[in-house]
Order: C-alpha cells, then sequence, then structure tokens
C-alpha cells in the first residue's frame, strides 16, 4: 500500500485557522475535523464563528457539513441532536 493511500485509509486531521479551501484539494475530506483547541491559551474564543466563515470561504455546503460535525461525530460515534423547533 502506498503511504498516500494508508494516510486517506487511517489518518484523521484537524484544523483551527487555516483556509480550508486552499488545501482542500489535497486531503480525504471525510478525515478532517474542525477544532478551537479550546481550553488552550492560543485556542479559538469569542470569534469563532468569523474564522469559521474565513476558513470555510468558498468551501460547498456539505462539505462545511462534514468537516464541522458529520466526520467527527462519526469517528467519535456521536449521534446528531435532534432538531428542536
Amino acid at each position: 500500500m502506498l503511504p498516500s493511500e494508508l494516510f486517506r485509509r487511517q489518518v484523521y486531521v484537524t484544523y483551527w485557522f487555516e483556509e480550508l479551501n486552499l488545501i482542500a484539494d489535497r486531503l480525504p475530506l471525510d478525515h478532517v475535523l474542525f477544532e478551537t483547541d479550546f481550553p488552550h491559551p492560543a485556542c479559538l474564543y469569542g470569534n469563532i464563528q468569523e474564522t469559521i466563515e474565513h476558513g470555510l470561504a468558498g468551501v460547498a455546503p456539505d462539505i462545511r457539513q462534514k468537516v464541522l460535525f458529520e466526520n467527527s461525530a462519526r469517528l467519535y460515534g456521536i449521534e446528531q441532536p435532534a432538531v428542536s423547533v
């Protein structure tokens, strides 16, 4: 198996301030997770939504959903919460 194949099968990566659209064509997007690094001193705090919007600018809504929730939910076995109205 090639290292790139092994990477795509077994490695998950997180990002928290990079621009995903700059690296999206080089990573398996089913294995990319968004993080805030809270509660560490360099964490995202107070401007999380702005950081998400900047980092995911130009990224399709289905990819945004994967990166912001679905990938980590699948990896950690978390069920999607019920939507309350």
